[in-house]
């Protein structure tokens, strides 16, 4: 069948189907890497720019911590001063308690007494004794 046609005739032919073949692979080969970039596209958008936006939050949250912990450490520092003056008053004031008075004491309780505080605890009925009237109306 291909003895009728010459060898010119033979060889367009045969370079005819071959540049068919070639389009129809450079077809399929476009077709692929379009769907290839589409997905591509949808691991970009659905991952790529969350993590960027989870990065700002993560820098923003560092910051919002760092800022937190100088504040803290200011307001450690201060607390600290004033403590220490404050300890300077009280130990101005003990002495000038003490070297007047000389060392505080309470005074011990009597015995059998009990206070207002205990008998509540204790669930006990009021001391009769305890209260006073003024009956007398002496002001």
């Amino acid at each position: 069948m291909l003895n009728r046609f010459s060898i010119r005739q033979r060889l367009f032919a045969l370079l005819v189907v071959l540049c068919a073949l070639l389009a129809l692979l450079g077809w399929y080969g476009l077709s692929a890497i379009r769907g290839s970039n589409g997905a591509l596209e949808r691991v970009y958008v659905d991952h790529v720019v969350p993590l960027r936006q989870l990065k700002q939050i993560a820098d923003a949250y560092a910051q919002q911590n760092a800022s937190a912990s100088e504040e803290l450490a200011a307001t450690a520092g201060e607390l600290g001063g004033q403590a220490a003056q404050l300890q300077e008053l009280m130990t101005f004031f003990r002495l000038a308690e003490s070297s007047q008075r000389g060392p505080a004491r309470r005074p011990a309780p009597q015995a059998g007494a009990t206070t207002a505080r205990a008998r509540r605890r204790r669930r006990l009925p009021p001391n009769p004794s305890a209260t006073t009237s003024n009956v007398s109306g002496s002001w």
